[in-house]
């Protein structure tokens, strides 16, 4: 949310939280009528929070949370990401694999099933770039599928470097983080050339990645791990 103050998903406590950063204390608290899966702030005011069926908004206001509206979607949802200040596009693991949709719940795109489909058996997650682009990283085939605003397929990457991959952001124009859980890494991707290098793996601590963030103005990396209660922060050059 900024330099001190993280929006999270909970979902061995099925919350959804506001955490002091530096202290690593919870702020705000909205209990969930399930175990939340991904997240993603639309605006500085409001957040969509995904459920295996449904998506909940969640209002914030200053260091306060508060449950907005509630309502199903189309299949199990995996990844979410911000389309717009009242959009946001989720994967799902199964057929059409890939919806947006506006914060009053219509369909405003939708995967073309005509697509090729083999790249997507179970794409986790999802983020948006700063020039509108839409990246999935699958945990199955272990590939980063781009996709314009249309959710037309434009191009997929693929390394010997990603086993597993599931959280992703985006970390500058051109380039995108991912998380490698199979093989405990975290990987940078330039979408120019579709290199990957290396810039985190378990010499630096790194444990089974789920899930990061990064914080510019401090040039600070969280991440979390899958089945710890724990998120590693990482201060970057």
């Amino acid at each position: 949310m900024s330099s001190d103050t993280l929006l999270l998903a909970n979902m061995r406590q099925r919350s959804v939280q506001l955490v002091n950063s530096m202290l690593g204390r919870v702020v705000s608290e909205v209990i969930m009528s399930n175990a939340p899966h991904r997240l993603c702030r639309l605006s500085d005011l409001l957040a969509a929070i995904s459920f295996e069926f449904k998506v909940h908004l969640i209002h914030i206001n200053g260091k306060t949370v508060t449950k907005g509206k509630l309502f199903d979607v189309n299949g199990n949802v995996w990844g979410i990401s911000v389309y717009s200040s009242t959009s946001f596009v989720v994967s799902y693991n199964h057929s059409p694999w890939l919806e947006v949709i506006s914060v009053d719940g219509t369909i405003l795109h939708r995967f073309d099933q005509k697509q090729k489909t083999n790249n997507f058996q179970a794409p986790y997650n999802l983020t948006t770039s700063s020039d509108g682009l839409i990246y999935a990283s699958d945990v199955v085939t272990g590939t980063i599928s781009e996709l314009n605003r249309t959710l037309q397929l434009l191009q997929t990457f693929s390394s010997p470097l990603l086993k597993s991959p599931r959280g992703i952001i985006s970390f500058g124009l051109g380039q995108l983080l991912v998380c490698s859980e199979g093989n405990n890494r975290a990987v940078l991707l330039n979408t120019d050339t579709g290199n990957m290098s290396i810039l985190l793996d378990e010499k630096d601590g790194i444990r089974a990645p789920h899930s990061l963030t990064y914080c510019p103005e401090q040039k600070k990396l969280y991440v979390a791990a899958k089945n710890l209660s724990i998120i590693q922060v990482y201060q970057l050059a």
